[in-house]
């Protein structure tokens, strides 16, 4: 397993970012419900800890939603590290939407 760690800034309060966030994932969900099972999350106040399967792999990780900044670590496979450009720039542009 590989780490991958993004810092998305934000200019909402900590509670408009989290919402944003929670409805963000809602939104994934149902436009990626096809490639992704298994997903599970939990909310702890501001950070929630996810994993789901997608195309065979299994990713795992954390949310954390701060006073400034979003920042998501999560634990793929080597094999999808070969990606890892095409899956920041993919959560940079999902998140950009609702976060600025």
């Amino acid at each position: 397993m590989a780490n991958i760690t993004i810092k998305i800034p934000h200019n909402k309060t900590q509670e408009e970012a989290i919402s944003c966030v929670k409805n963000l994932l809602d939104n994934v969900k149902e436009k990626y419900s096809k490639e992704i099972t298994n997903l599970k999350e939990e909310w702890d106040s501001h950070e929630c800890t996810f994993s789901f399967k997608t195309k065979g792999y299994e990713l795992s990780g954390t949310l954390i939603v701060g006073k400034m900044e979003v920042i998501l670590d999560a634990k793929v496979p080597w094999a999808l590290t070969f990606f890892k450009s095409k899956i920041e720039r993919r959560i940079r542009e999902e998140a950009q939407h609702c976060l600025i």
